[in-house]
């Protein structure tokens, strides 16, 4: 595993430059913010229709979007036009970052000396063009299971805690807390568990997409697959990435928290830093993205002939010296 994190590393380094198109996203995205949700707000502002805006009483907020209904269409308008736009240049940059990470892995294990050059814009467009409608495809598929999820969970958690104030309330305060912290504890464990495997099946799915090309439902069923044939050792190395990525945050938490509490000039020497560390967050989740690659590479006799196709073949053949 260590072995396949440090080609990762190789591998983003020879593709720097995907740090500034991640960033050029984000840019994209705020710019796209400002440009849908300032005119309108800014013309609903100024007519008045944000005067008796709530004051933070739900009721004063109700009967206003009962009585603003157009400027709240409006608004959901902007947002889902906004969602769509967001949606479509962040998959755009991330199909062409997994296509350049996965041309660079697989001419390195193949040898090939083009393959292994730098970020070549041609490859990273080629990429975004052609796989950001299955990427997309693929998160349509995964959003409505994800949101299952976290509602099932939740309403779990919610029912524990419902139960425990009810017991409470009839004066059965040790049951309560019992009751509170299994559900509840149960409940955030079930959470963190589903969020790990449904990230699993996500971003290793991204992955087949781009190296086997199998298009959005292909990518959801074989990431599936794919994460159960190797279920201990893909949940592992995924799980030593989050972390790793976790722990490197956190220690950049660390290293800029002491700027914060000075007084006036901290807040200046902070911004650098800060910018420094976002782009290094930036590059170690292109790191996490190209170790992937390498470790799916690793079970791929050859790019795009299938690595599920010839696991279960494997699985099927009797073992040698055995019988059919």
């Amino acid at each position: 595993m260590i072995e396949t994190i440090q080609e990762g590393f190789r591998t983003a380094w020879r593709n720097l430059l995907l740090v500034p198109a991640q960033i050029a996203a984000w840019v994209v995205v705020c710019v796209l913010f400002l440009v849908l949700f300032v005119p309108p707000v800014w013309f609903m502002a100024a007519s008045g229709a944000f005067a008796e805006f709530g004051n933070g009483d739900p009721s004063l907020l109700l009967g206003w979007l009962a009585a603003h209904k157009g400027a709240v269409g409006v608004l959901a308008a902007v947002l889902l036009v906004w969602t769509i736009a967001a949606s479509g240049a962040f998959f755009f940059v991330q199909a062409g970052t997994i296509h350049c990470l996965a041309r660079s892995a697989q001419g390195r294990a193949q040898g090939r000396a083009r393959d292994r050059a730098s970020f070549e814009m041609s490859v990273f467009w080629e990429g975004g063009k052609r796989f950001w409608w299955p990427l997309t495809v693929l998160a349509g598929l995964w959003f409505p299971v994800i949101f299952g999820i976290i509602l099932l969970v939740g309403g779990l958690g919610f029912g524990a805690a419902w139960w425990a104030a009810d017991m409470a309330q009839k004066g059965s305060v040790g049951g309560a807390i019992v009751v509170g912290v299994l559900g509840v504890g149960s409940s955030v464990l079930l959470c963190l568990a589903a969020a790990l495997l449904a990230g699993a099946y996500w971003v290793y799915g991204q992955v087949i997409l781009v190296v086997e090309r199998t298009g959005g439902v292909g990518a959801f069923r074989d990431g599936i697959r794919f994460v159960n044939v190797n279920f201990l050792k893909s949940i592992g190395f995924y799980l030593l990435l989050i972390v790793g990525l976790v722990a490197a945050s956190m220690a950049m938490s660390i290293v800029t928290f002491p700027f914060s509490i000075i007084p006036v000039i901290g807040f200046f020497i902070q911004i650098p830093i800060q910018f420094v560390f976002m782009i290094a967050q930036i590059f170690l989740s292109i790191v996490m993205i190209a170790s992937l690659v390498h470790y799916y590479l690793r079970f791929v006799p050859a790019p795009g002939a299938g690595v599920l196709h010839s696991q279960t073949a494997q699985a099927e053949q009797p073992a040698e010296g055995g019988t059919a």
